[in-house]
């Protein structure tokens, strides 16, 4: 009898601690010895010890892979999307946002500068860059008014009032009495640190983010969605200023189709 008291003192020990765990079903011994206690754990192998089931492994869900082995905390996080329209946000300052392999990508800022000295530039979500004329800016001379598209203009025109901006490629002439600025840079272009450049900065590669410093243009290597016009390749990304992703692999024999990205012979 204490043999058998003692067992069962054990296996109550035993379910107490197996409770405790989280288990909610009672133990039941029976004629394996312990695979009662194998049942409720998840299983066990064939010496009687207790194994831990899929349920039971704590496995980080952060380590948990979609994508053929890469960590899920480094999947992509920006909005998924179909075409440009679903990256709207409203927000015309910043740019236009376009979808490229299934994701957002944001635009580039406006650039508001309208090279008049006598404007007031701003840029409101809604509506873009705005130019307020400010004829009390215009002080080389009395009566000066200022002009949107010329700047300022005076009652006499002379090189005293009339002069050109060369860190914002303006050039000035005299015709008549007005005063006439122009930019030397042409539809399509911008002036940046001086000197006429594309329209943004834009460099056509869509792994920099390009912008006007105050020497000229900057272009940032970025880490953005692309296509790299591989139909190949899957997980399009910018890396190391150029477009690269994950080669799609086939059957021993067979190749991969760039322009389909079908297997075949």
């Amino acid at each position: 009898m204490s043999h058998g008291t003692s067992g069962l003192v054990a296996l109550g020990a035993l379910a107490t601690c197996i409770a405790a765990l989280g288990c909610t079903t009672p133990l039941v011994p029976n004629d394996t010895g312990m695979s009662g206690i194998d049942a409720a754990v998840g299983g066990g192998d064939a010496s009687g010890n207790a194994t831990t089931d899929a349920a039971n492994s704590p496995v980080d869900a952060h380590t948990t892979t979609t994508d053929g082995g890469s960590d899920a905390s480094t999947l992509d996080a920006r909005p998924a999307c179909t075409v440009a329209a679903d990256c709207d946000d409203g927000d015309a300052c910043n740019g236009t946002e376009s979808c490229a392999s299934g994701h957002c990508t944001a635009g580039t800022a406006l650039d508001c500068n309208d090279s008049i000295d006598c404007t007031t530039d701003s840029c409101g979500a809604s509506v873009g860059c705005t130019h307020v004329t400010n004829d009390a800016m215009c002080t080389a001379m009395a009566g000066g008014t200022c002009d949107a598209a010329a700047g300022c203009r005076y009652p006499v025109c002379s090189a005293a009032n009339c002069m050109g901006d060369p860190s914002m490629c303006i050039v000035a002439t005299c015709a008549s009495n007005m005063c006439v600025r122009v930019s030397t840079c042409t539809t399509g272009s911008m002036c940046c640190g001086g000197a006429c450049v594309p329209s943004g900065c834009d460099d056509g590669n869509p792994c920099t983010t390009d912008a006007c410093g105050a020497s000229g243009c900057t272009h940032t290597a970025n880490t953005s969605s692309c296509n790299d016009g591989n139909a190949c390749t899957t997980g399009d990304h910018c890396s190391a200023n150029r477009c690269t992703g994950t080669l799609r692999h086939c059957p021993v024999g067979m190749i991969c189709d760039p322009d389909t990205g079908t297997c075949g012979l």
